[in-house]
């Protein structure tokens, strides 16, 4: 793609306000950056108001190149529901701007061009928002501030269902469900489960329950769905692949967080809020942390939830969002068995690595990365949730879903 030819074309189109087109160059600080469905460029676009030079950080978002893997993980909705989140559903929540980067331009062309498909976002370094410097395990200050802004952020969902429910309703529906193909969903799930497996397997002796949980997790797609699936009145449009690597910080003159903005909606859905909050929690928290503030910051999103809303919006109480939360917490461990281990490995393999391997040999590969310390991290986490009652609470839940043999 010529970045900027095209840019030229959007700012005479005057997406970027009255101004022209001087220059593009890429950011000297960051270069390409690819993620798992998309890629990203980075860049200082130079404009013209009148006599006035005005320098724009930009972040152009561009889905994935290749066919192949772009048809295999549906990359087309996850494009086409970023761009809707970005232009029409925050907008519409009423989501603070500060929350997110300002979008200039957005076109998904899913079902037509996809090739033409752009992003055009400001880069949040230009307000001193970055990433923050530990990749996994966070300290109670960035917890803390994340779960105050995700419970504001999830408050928003039950003020406009409150003021305007057929409205909320047509902007929810904007948001596809990602569907993998069979084939692809099929091989995931055969990897899926072995990662579950791998940090239930050393405490199955210990504990019966966690027999009838690995049988559950046979099926890892069909779990999700129960637990993801929108049960009013507590779902809310969630982030969805909520994570520290999709947040961005602001910190003061003693390295204290003090602000923090949310990126990559590619994956928003209408959902429990326990898929975002349980995600983060058991990805980020260690152990020790665990411990001493599990019931500390359940409490404060719930509180800070409550206090985000007007007194004619009524929620369920506390306990209800605990029970709720109870039975579908284990998402949080589904997710990061996968992830977690492959964040901490010590030398990550690349999508080509796992290009030419059988499906056993990926497997194989899947349940030993990060070693005995990967296998331990998990193996903590399902501690924790047996702990909590957890799986007891997910059996349970199956159980008045499902008849369980």
């Amino acid at each position: 793609m010529n970045f900027n030819r095209v840019i030229s074309d959007i700012i005479d189109e005057g997406y970027f306000g009255n101004v022209t087109y001087i220059d593009l160059q890429p950011d000297k600080d960051v270069n390409i950056s690819a993620q798992f469905a998309s890629s990203l460029r980075f860049f200082s676009l130079t404009v013209k108001e009148k006599e006035k030079k005005e320098v724009f950080s930009i972040v152009v978002k561009l889905p994935c190149i290749d066919p192949t893997p772009r048809e295999a993980r549906n990359c087309n909705v996850m494009f086409d529901n970023e761009v809707n989140m970005y232009k029409d559903i925050l907008p519409s929540l009423g989501v603070d701007k500060k929350m997110y980067p300002k979008m200039f331009y957005g076109i998904s062309n899913s079902s037509t061009n996809p090739n033409r498909d752009l992003l055009i976002l400001e880069n949040m370094k230009s307000q001193n928002y970055v990433p923050s410097s530990h990749k996994i395990f966070l300290d109670f200050d960035h917890i803390s501030l994340v779960i105050k802004k995700l419970a504001a952020f999830h408050s928003l969902s039950y003020i406009f269902k409150n003021r305007d429910r057929n409205g909320f309703y047509r902007i929810k529906d904007k948001l596809k469900e990602v569907v993998l193909p069979t084939s692809v969903q099929n091989r995931l799930e055969v990897i899926h489960f072995a990662t579950m497996e791998r940090g239930i397997k050393p405490l199955l002796p210990l504990y019966d329950n966690l027999k009838k949980v690995l049988k559950l997790l046979q099926s890892p797609y069909k779990i999700r769905k129960m637990i993801s699936y929108p049960e009013e009145p507590y779902p809310v449009i969630c982030h969805g692949d909520f994570c520290n690597n999709n947040i961005l910080y602001k910190y003061d003159g003693s390295g204290i967080p003090v602000d923090c903005a949310f990126l990559d909606f590619q994956l928003s859905q209408y959902s429990s809020p326990a898929i975002d909050l349980f995600f983060f929690l058991y990805m980020h928290t260690t152990s020790s942390f665990r411990e001493r503030y599990w019931d500390v910051v359940l409490e404060m999103y719930w509180i800070n939830l409550k206090n985000s809303l007007p007194s004619d919006v009524m929620i369920p109480g506390f306990d209800d969002y605990m029970k709720h939360f109870g039975k579908r917490a284990l998402y949080g461990y589904m997710i990061c068995s996968w992830f977690l281990p492959s964040i901490m490995d010590h030398h990550p393999v690349t999508k080509s690595d796992y290009a030419d391997l059988s499906l056993e040999e990926k497997v194989a590969r899947f349940v030993t990365i990060a070693g005995e310390e990967g296998e331990k991290v998990i193996c903590e986490v399902v501690s924790h949730l047996l702990s909590k009652n957890y799986i007891d609470d997910l059996i349970e839940f199956y159980e008045e879903k499902y008849k369980l043999d």
